[in-house]
């Protein structure tokens, strides 16, 4: 590990300008350390943002939550009660983020721009068709979460910008649910997930988002899936898991040796739970 210079920014400005001065950000530093032991960063030059306040701070409206892109997990964890009912699988996901020093370290904006497969924080984000404000020294804009991943590790932030903040609207309808495949619960490394945010009225689903996460090079929305099990009611539905499970498998198939676990892994009681919630 060889870090060349590190800087603690206290403002977006200074940011901006260490940004553009070929620095990488470092918040958590939970997946930037690892990356530097393991020498796939050399001669770093680290922007410590963790003294940022414009990156910090959970609001909620009638309409919609945004959080701080800085926001560790544990601080939106210990804010759950600002999250309705029908959105806490959100936070159920943190909750399963590592141990609790990783969850107290790492932030909702370095697990998103990391861009790893299996990123806790990323599918329930997905199901809720979050928007991530990107901004720069010269603008800002917004992009739909899951067109934000392009591949294992890369994701669509552009030389200078820096993820500000995440925002969702509050389903009016529905409820997210979400499951993880693991070892061992919490303290092991996510192996998979499914999020889902469906709509269920007598018994019908009305309507369904799902996003899945270690199943592909990226997390990212099943929209094949979804067309399954729409307007079906539970018991159809459960008719079909094998083909649903067939989606993702087919999709593995053509990865290399890294998704050899997850080939062993059937959807059916992942897909059971976040259906009936």
């Amino acid at each position: 590990m060889n870090i060349e210079k590190i800087f603690k920014a206290n403002n977006l400005d200074e940011c901006f300008e260490y940004l553009e001065n070929g620095y990488s950000i470092i918040s958590g530093g939970t997946d930037i350390v690892v990356k530097l032991n393991e020498g796939h960063i050399e001669d770093a030059k680290l922007l410590d943002i963790r003294s940022v306040n414009e990156l910090k701070g959970i609001t909620q409206t009638d309409d919609e939550i945004t959080i701080g892109a800085g926001c560790t997990f544990t601080e939106v964890i210990e804010l759950s009660e600002l999250f309705p009912k029908n959105v806490q699988g959100f936070i159920k996901s943190l909750k399963l983020v590592g141990s609790p020093q990783i969850r107290n370290a790492g932030t909702i904006g370095g697990n998103i721009c990391n861009g790893s497969p299996a990123a806790d924080s990323i599918p329930p984000l997905i199901a809720l068709s979050a928007k991530l404000i990107i901004h720069s020294k010269t603008k800002s804009r917004e992009i739909k979460i899951d067109d934000f991943f392009l591949g294992k590790g890369r994701v669509a932030l552009e030389k200078g910008e820096i993820l500000k903040s995440i925002v969702f609207s509050i389903p009016k309808k529905g409820t997210l649910n979400f499951y993880k495949y693991s070892f061992r619960n919490a303290l092991s490394i996510t192996l998979g997930s499914i999020a889902c945010l469906v709509d269920v009225d007598k018994n019908v689903i009305k309507d369904i988002i799902i996003a899945s996460g270690g199943f592909s090079a990226y997390c990212q929305r099943e929209f094949e899936m979804e067309d399954l099990f729409k307007g079906l009611s539970l018991d159809e539905a459960y008719d079909q898991l094998e083909a649903a499970d067939d989606i993702v498998q087919n999709r593995i198939a053509m990865f290399d040796s890294e998704f050899k676990t997850m080939k062993q892994v059937t959807l059916s009681g992942a897909l059971m739970h976040v259906l009936k919630g």
